[in-house]
């Protein structure tokens, strides 16, 4: 999960069988293109934002590392979505971009 997540989150997704980690407090301020090299050399498979907005400001076309992109930022509404976040943490593969909506459905968009 990047700084824009509410970190209470990561708890509960991880409660529900969910494999996240809170964001690194090293990586706080970091400028997007220096975030995604950090976690990639992490070996961490996507990222998890509340940045509508960074699939189109970065490139991930070359990049090993996957987005999941949640519709708030408020904690309270994405806890009523926490299962469906996490089955579309399920089937987020490598290399593709997860949009979730405010019902909880999710758009997988893969990048070739």
């Amino acid at each position: 999960m990047d700084e824009s997540a509410p970190r209470m989150l990561a708890r509960t997704l991880s409660e529900l069988g969910g494999d996240v980690a809170e964001f690194p407090l090293r990586w706080k301020g970091l400028r997007n293109g220096e975030l995604l090299d950090k976690i990639e050399e992490a070996g961490v498979d996507f990222l998890m934002t509340c940045d509508k907005n960074l699939r189109f400001q970065q490139s991930f076309r070359d990049r090993k590392v996957g987005l999941v992109v949640l519709p708030f930022q408020r904690l309270d509404l994405l806890l009523e979505i926490a299962p469906q976040i996490v089955s579309a943490l399920r089937v987020q593969a490598e290399r593709s971009i997860v949009t979730m909506s405010g019902d909880g459905l999710y758009r997988r968009d893969p990048l070739a």
